[in-house]
């Protein structure tokens, strides 16, 4: 009788054993093929962040040092900037640097302007400090879309665009305001910006905004009123008080992982060289999503090398204790002739035909659930709004089938080896 037989009438004769060993396979074969599951499911998420957040770049002008002697004067005392600024050709330059997808700079209240062919929501502190009035603030950028009241969803663009960097004489305006003044996109308006300028400039209201706040009445000046505030781009106070404003510049980096490399790139430009500018990273926003998946792929590393080892040695002690309890079963498979390798490949195949099988059950029930078993590990991560979705395919299945046959054959291996390791005639006299 060959060993398959025998292996199949053993496991035939004893169902309380074969229960035991399915439910052990069961638990190690799911374990198996979750961890891995939720491994490259958090790896494939990761990637798929990178198409989601960009990194950045802070590129600020260097205050330390560069400042020249303060003067006095009723007001206090000021002080001038006489280190680099960031200037347009500068900009320019690093738009066009591999890697780059988006620059912006944003300065609140960058220049004030008095409205001349529309109004503002008056503030309980009155004026008319300008020849058309009140004067309010004008917030500055380079591409509003980036603006962080925009990116982190306080305001929203209700009708028309967004500011981009190539943009000339422009502005945003708040839906209040232009309501206000009866306005849409389209329109222009005109403002005063006062001393030392004296000059009138001329805008396009190319989009409106919502989410602003409305007229405030007691806000003491225009500029305090949330729906009073404009976006323009840089060229209108540029132009008039012939200085750039760009006190900072945030560059957006296609990939976060690579944002070194944009980073040195950046450093050797000619226009950056040797200037009083400061540039860093800021991959904050990529780190506090990509973290969770790093956490997790980085515990499962270990607890996949745990489970295996695990896996064995509990299987191994089961099994040998099991063997042990055979002794008079092997002496007389050994009087008969047959050898070592024989009944080894005997106690295997009493194993993985109980593992088959369990394997096949355990991959029919993970894919069944897997929407269920995402909704669960989401919830563990303590995410909710992370980008996770569980694979289970082909490939995990593989890696349970591969890996549990590994372990249940180095289990049998060392749960046999001390007993086939013995002498015949010492099997055989210690044959209860």
């Amino acid at each position: 009788m060959n060993f398959f037989k025998r292996a199949f009438k053993y496991c035939v004769r004893h169902k309380i054993k074969n229960v035991i060993l399915f439910l052990l396979i069961a638990v190690i074969a799911t374990f198996l093929v979750l961890s891995v599951s939720i491994f490259q499911s958090s790896e494939k998420a990761t990637v798929n962040v990178k198409g989601d957040v960009s990194g950045k770049l802070q590129l600020t002008i260097d205050e330390e040092g560069n400042y020249g002697e303060g003067t006095q004067d009723q007001f206090g005392t000021s002080y001038v900037y006489n280190g680099d600024k960031i200037t347009p050709e500068l900009i320019e330059a690093i738009q066009n640097v591999e890697g780059v997808v988006d620059c912006n700079s944003e300065t609140p209240q960058c220049y004030y302007g008095a409205a001349v062919n529309f109004k503002y929501f008056s503030g309980s502190f009155g004026g008319g400090f300008t020849p058309y009035g009140d004067v309010s603030g004008i917030t500055c950028v380079l591409s509003s879309e980036k603006s962080e009241k925009f990116e982190n969803g306080t305001f929203k663009l209700k009708e028309g665009r967004h500011i981009k960097p190539d943009d000339k004489y422009v502005a945003l305006m708040p839906d209040v305001l232009a309501e206000y003044n009866h306005l849409s996109v389209g329109d222009k308006i005109e403002l005063y910006l006062p001393d030392p300028a004296e000059c009138k400039v001329e805008l396009e209201i190319i989009g409106i905004y919502e989410g602003a706040e409305g007229a405030q009445s007691d806000s003491m000046f225009m500029s305090d009123i949330a729906s009073n505030v404009l976006y323009t781009d840089f060229n209108p106070g540029n132009d008039a008080y012939k200085e750039y404003d760009y006190l900072d510049l945030t560059i957006y980096v296609e990939d976060p992982v690579n944002i070194q490399n944009v980073y040195d790139r950046i450093m050797k430009l000619p226009e950056i060289q040797g200037k009083t500018l400061k540039l860093t990273i800021d991959n904050s926003d990529y780190e506090q999503i990509v973290n969770p998946f790093t956490k997790v792929q980085q515990v499962l590393r270990i607890l996949i090398i745990v489970g295996i080892l695990v896996g064995i040695i509990v299987l191994a002690l089961i099994l040998n204790i099991w063997i042990r309890n055979r002794k008079q079963e092997i002496a007389i498979l050994v009087a008969l002739g047959n050898s070592k390798k024989n009944i080894f490949g005997q106690f295997l195949c009493e194993v993985l035909g109980i593992a088959i099988p369990t394997f096949a059950l355990v991959a029919v029930v993970t894919t069944t659930m897997r929407k269920t078993l995402n909704n669960i590990i989401i919830q563990l991560i303590g995410e909710k709004d992370i980008s996770f979705v569980l694979q289970m395919d082909f490939y995990q299945i593989l890696f349970m089938c591969i890996v549990g046959t590994l372990i249940i054959v180095l289990a049998v291996f060392i749960a046999a080896y001390f007993i086939l390791k013995q002498k015949p005639l010492e099997l055989l006299s210690k044959a209860d």
